[in-house]
C-alpha cells in the first residue's frame, strides 16, 4: 500500500448480478426502513492464486434480493497481512457495494415504483458484524464437537 489515500491495490477482475428476485414491484411504490434490511457477504479465497478474491455479497428487502459478486486481484503477493485485510475488506468491499448500488437503482428503475436508493452503508460495522457472526458459529461449532467427543460410546447388537 504505498498511497494510503487511494488504493491502486486492486484490480477489478469481474463483477456481476449472480441472481434477482422481485415477487412484486408494487412494493416499490412506497419507502423503506433499511433497518428491516438483510445484507450479508462471504469472501473465498482462490486456492492456486493467492492474490485473486471472490467476494459475494447478498440483499434482501421485503420482496426483493439480490446477490452480486466481484472477483478482485491484489497486485502483488507479500502485503503484511494486516495491509492486507484492509485492501480485501475495505477496498473490494467498498468496490462492491458500489456495484451492488448501482444494480439495484438500475434494476428498480425499470419498475413501476421509484428507483430504490440505497442510504450510506457503515462497512467497518459490516465487517464487524461478520466478524462476531463468524465466532459465534465457530463457538457454536466447536461446543457440537467438544460434546460429542464426551457422549459414551454404545456397543453395536449384533
Amino acid at each position: 500500500m504505498s498511497n494510503k489515500l487511494f488504493l491502486d491495490d486492486i484490480h477489478v477482475v469481474s463483477q456481476s448480478v449472480r441472481r434477482i428476485s422481485l415477487s412484486d414491484d408494487t412494493f416499490l411504490i412506497k419507502e423503506f426502513d433499511f433497518n428491516t434490511s438483510n445484507l450479508d457477504f462471504e469472501i473465498y479465497f482462490h486456492k492456486e492464486n493467492k492474490s485473486e478474491h471472490l467476494i459475494v455479497l447478498k440483499f434482501g428487502l421485503e420482496k426483493f434480493q439480490i446477490i452480486v459478486e466481484g472477483i478482485y486481484q491484489l497486485k502483488r503477493d507479500n502485503y503484511k497481512k494486516e495491509d492486507k485485510d484492509v485492501i480485501i475488506n475495505f477496498g473490494s468491499m467498498a468496490l462492491l457495494i458500489d456495484f451492488l448500488k448501482t444494480s439495484v437503482f438500475t434494476i428498480t428503475s425499470l419498475t413501476r415504483g421509484e428507483p430504490l436508493h440505497f442510504p450510506l452503508i457503515n462497512l467497518k460495522e459490516l465487517i464487524n458484524q461478520k466478524k462476531d457472526q463468524i465466532e459465534k458459529n465457530k463457538l457454536k461449532k466447536d461446543k457440537q464437537n467438544t460434546g460429542s467427543r464426551n457422549q459414551p460410546k454404545t456397543k453395536k447388537k449384533s
